[in-house]
């Protein structure tokens, strides 16, 4: 199922403490259900100031007649692009999962039928993963130099011991620079691969790890985890061209188990699924997290798809770290309710009237207080983008 949560206000989510000082603001809520079992939830706010920053931030008006026009803007990345991703033989039968998971790459093989090539289970780092332009089936993005000794060094465990394989190499000529692999335990261990590039290079070699030689199984669930990806140069240099090498970022969007809260964040087939599994006892605690370096004047909507596994409130806001906390919603915070297993879509609709930097939108999933309902729960995010609104 469902749902459309719309608010005409400002920016989402809320903060811990928000200094700021707002002016009297006055709201109305209306909702309506549908017989498709779909709502919409609107909400209208005077205009706001944050006394702690020269910006003026108001809410539109959507009662208009006129329908707006939406375009959506590259201010927010989206989900698929953590630069690295699996590849499995799906076509044969074989499932897994795979993301970042508390700085590592992980990737979880529930279902393995076929194991008749290597490359049945990889995990690679090309421009699907980047988000970048390129042919259907991906191309690498390693820069690299003829005639060059490199050392690739990276850390990786599994959940049982098994063969991973570096993979270095054009789609040109195939030639592999790494003809070795890695003996995986249950303990984190650091490995290192000494290769050196022929005479020509292509600009699109790829990097991949490779273990689609494990046994076949469907009972059990097989786990690789990398971290650390470094190629060196004979300076110990690392290259520009391996991205989030430390899986230190989901591409942007962040879990932050402040206080007491605790949870995990995986981006994964165009999601974030977070899993909270402790309540501190503020609203922040925990919470996840986006940061807009630079929102130009003019008027935006910030929409959010989520799912959660429980019935419980939420609350949505923007703040300015740099200038007190203050949110830039009217109200300074946007608390939903959000119902078991229904896809719910918010957005809400604000002006900036001079630019803003360092704009931190955030989701509440800690302790909300009062007569709001606080539930542990697992919270997927299908889309968090901001629409230039004319």
């Amino acid at each position: 199922m469902k749902r459309n949560l719309v608010a005409s206000a400002g920016l989402l989510v809320s903060l811990m403490t928000l200094s700021a000082c707002f002016g009297s603001v006055s709201s109305s809520v209306s909702s309506s259900v549908a017989s498709s079992t779909s709502s919409v939830i609107s909400s209208s706010s005077s205009e706001s100031s944050v006394s702690s920053s020269e910006s003026t931030v108001s809410s539109s008006d959507s009662s208009s007649s006129v329908d707006p026009v939406i375009t959506k803007t590259d201010l927010v990345s989206g989900f698929e692009m953590v630069g690295w991703r699996s590849f499995i033989n799906n076509w044969d039968g074989t499932v897994a999962t795979s993301g970042v998971v508390d700085g590592e790459f992980v990737m979880n093989v529930t279902n393995y039928p076929s194991n008749a090539n290597s490359w049945h289970l990889q995990i690679i780092q090309d421009t699907i993963a980047l988000g970048l332009e390129g042919p259907v089936d991906g191309t690498g993005v390693l820069e690299l130099t003829p005639a060059t000794t490199y050392t690739l060094s990276f850390d990786a465990y599994a959940s049982e011991a098994l063969t991973l394989s570096p993979k270095v190499y054009s789609t040109n000529d195939y030639t592999m620079l790494i003809e070795t692999g890695a003996s995986l335990t249950t303990t984190k261990t650091n490995f290192e691969f000494v290769f050196t590039t022929g005479a020509v290079v292509h600009g699109n070699e790829f990097l991949k790890f490779e273990f689609g030689s494990i046994p076949t199984f469907a009972d059990k669930t097989v786990t690789v985890a990398i971290d650390n990806v470094i190629i060196t140069d004979a300076t110990e240099t690392p290259i520009d061209s391996v991205y989030n090498s430390d899986m230190a970022t989901e591409n942007g969007h962040t879990f932050d188990g402040a206080g007491e809260g605790a949870g995990t964040l995986v981006v994964d087939g165009g999601v974030a699924i977070i899993n909270v599994t402790t309540l501190g006892g503020q609203p922040y605690t925990p919470h996840y997290y986006y940061m807009v370096p630079t929102l130009a004047a003019g008027t935006y909507r910030l929409q959010v798809v989520i799912t959660s596994s429980v019935t419980r409130d939420l609350r949505l806001n923007a703040v300015l770290p740099n200038a007190g906390w203050g949110s830039i919603l009217p109200g300074t915070k946007f608390d939903f309710n959000v119902e078991a297993d229904v896809e719910e879509t918010v957005f809400v609709d604000f002006t900036v009237a001079t630019e803003l930097t360092n704009v931190k939108i955030e989701l509440d999933l800690g302790t909300l207080g009062g007569t709001l309902v606080s539930e542990l729960g697992t919270f997927t995010l299908s889309e968090v983008a901001l629409y230039t609104v004319e």
